[in-house]
């Protein structure tokens, strides 16, 4: 399964690779996830519990950075095990590109699956992880937007100042 597309975030691309690098905001934009962290490595590490259809499983995984040119672009490689539940391996490519009203995030992403979830069909599987790529794109520019606008505020003790 593929997966491609631009998101507009009205704020600068390092507030966005901020973002990328921060393991409660990753929490807080993955559906279902119940804990993110980065490691020293680089690498993060993740539980999450997802029902895709009649099956709903606890997802254990972990995702690696490579390529990576902060704050421009970089591949995400990622892996998830629900044991009987299947398992899902992915890769992403994400550029961060300037834009006149802030950043642009273009992406492709490869997803396979296997075992059990195999059995619920292409289209109800593709249709759960466009569902589930959008809600993560959404609570992001959610989370960076106004982090941006907050940052751009003058300091309360000085705002009688302008």
């Amino acid at each position: 399964m593929d997966m491609f597309g631009t998101v507009r975030f009205k704020a600068s691309r390092e507030h966005l690779w901020q973002a990328f690098s921060d393991s409660a905001v990753m929490k807080q934009c993955l559906p279902g996830c119940e804990t993110f962290e980065w490691t020293a490595s680089g690498q993060g590490v993740a539980t999450a519990a997802i029902a895709i259809g009649p099956i709903a499983a606890r997802f254990k995984g972990e995702v690696r950075l490579f390529d990576v040119e902060p704050p421009v672009t970089c591949t995400i490689a990622g892996e998830a095990n629900a044991g009987a539940g299947g398992f899902v391996t992915g890769l992403a490519k994400v550029r961060l590109d300037e834009s006149s009203e802030g950043t642009e995030l273009s992406y492709f992403a490869e997803a396979r699956i296997c075992q059990r979830l195999t059995r619920l069909g292409v289209r109800r599987v593709d249709a759960a992880a466009k569902e589930i790529a959008t809600r993560f794109l959404d609570s992001l520019r959610e989370i960076v937007e106004r982090a941006a606008k907050a940052a751009d505020r003058p300091a309360p003790e000085r705002a009688w100042l302008r």
